[in-house]
């Protein structure tokens, strides 16, 4: 399990020497209080981003729905904000009609691998 392996910090070093050799870097799903993730990566050097809002923890679109516009908060407060979700057809369904709107809007869908620092 993901959640089991970010609490622990032997598993975690392994990862991230990994990641850092393939010049990769790890984003969080914070699916655990107890994440080492974010202190290691920053004493490993090893560039890390966390998720700011799980879009699908129900499966219902007006829930998703609901996450959707507390992204757009956090990125309107922030500057940027990281929303994750899983490919299930009513999250993806939800994100095909939200996203167009969001990028009339103004804002900008990007890969967090394209996010700034």
């Amino acid at each position: 399990m993901g959640s089991r392996a970010t609490g622990d910090i032997r598993t975690m070093k392994i990862v991230f020497g990994e990641l850092k050799k393939r010049r990769l870097f790890f984003l969080d799903s914070l699916v655990s209080s107890s994440s080492v993730c974010s202190a290691l990566a920053g004493q490993m050097d090893l560039p890390f981003a966390k998720r700011d809002i799980f879009l699908d923890n129900e499966e219902d679109a007006q829930y998703i729905s609901r996450q959707l516009q507390k992204l757009k908060s956090r990125a309107r407060t922030q500057g940027k904000a990281i929303g994750i979700g899983h490919d299930r057809p009513v999250t993806l369904a939800v994100l095909k009609e939200e996203l167009p709107k969001l990028e009339k809007e103004g804002y900008k869908i990007v890969f967090v691998s394209e996010m700034e620092k």
